[in-house]
């Protein structure tokens, strides 16, 4: 807190010691410190703001700014046809999600038969013995 302390004062104290020096260069009416820099500081502040004018005036009423305005139009349609083009992919990836996840849906009946169809692949199934008899023959 201390040095808070010490950056306030001395910043009041700066305020109040550019106060004064406002006071006293307006009742003499000249400037008292760094007269020459502050002259020039000035001269180049003000060609400075007539170059802001200029620039602000012509952006302001010509064509240029018309340019600019189209400019962002196109590119915010361009935007637009991406993120339209973007969405179709993905509805189109939704419907054929939700056409596959339709699909892989078995009926009651359908599976009764597949488990008819494995009982009885079961239960014909050849004995390991058998399977390596056969595959001996065929191999010869």
């Amino acid at each position: 807190m201390p040095s808070l302390d010490v950056i306030f004062y001395c910043s009041f104290g700066a305020l109040i010691a550019y106060t004064i020096l406002l006071v006293v260069e307006g009742r003499r009416g000249e400037r008292v410190i760094l007269s020459r820099p502050r002259i020039w500081l000035d001269m180049q502040l003000e060609k400075l703001g007539n170059k802001v004018v200029t620039w602000k005036r012509w952006l302001g009423e010509s064509a240029v700014r018309h340019t600019l305005h189209f400019l962002l139009h196109t590119l915010l349609r361009a935007l637009i046809g991406i993120v339209s083009r973007f969405e179709k992919f993905l509805r189109a990836l939704l419907r054929g999600n939700k056409r596959f996840a339709k699909s892989t849906i078995v009926p009651e009946a359908e599976s009764e038969h597949l488990r008819a169809v494995k009982e009885h692949a079961d239960s014909v199934k050849l004995p390991e013995e058998e399977k390596r008899k056969k595959r001996r023959a065929l191999l010869k």
